[in-house]
């Protein structure tokens, strides 16, 4: 096996509508930390011993998307997220 080019992920950027709603979404549903709001982003932490920062930042033209279910559950996850249902596996 080859070694990894990458040590890890800095940052990742997720486009939204609104930035105070996301943040309120992200922190209640997925357990994230807010470390800023500015204008048209918020600035969050996954957990304090993450590296990674998620970037919430405003989208002009923001297209919310629809994952369909798959064997990774990824469409039954934010269904569960976005509906507050139990997850059904």
């Amino acid at each position: 096996m080859s070694k990894p080019i990458l040590k890890g992920v800095e940052a990742i950027f997720i486009p939204i509508k609104n930035p105070e709603q996301s943040a309120k979404w992200y922190e209640e549903k997925l357990g994230f930390s807010l470390l800023y709001l500015q204008e048209g982003a918020a600035v969050m932490k996954i957990d304090a011993g993450s590296q990674t920062v998620v970037c919430l930042v405003k989208a002009k033209d923001h297209i919310p998307q629809n994952f369909p279910d798959n064997y990774f559950g990824v469409g039954k996850f934010f269904k569960h997220m976005t509906l507050k249902k139990p997850i059904v596996h």
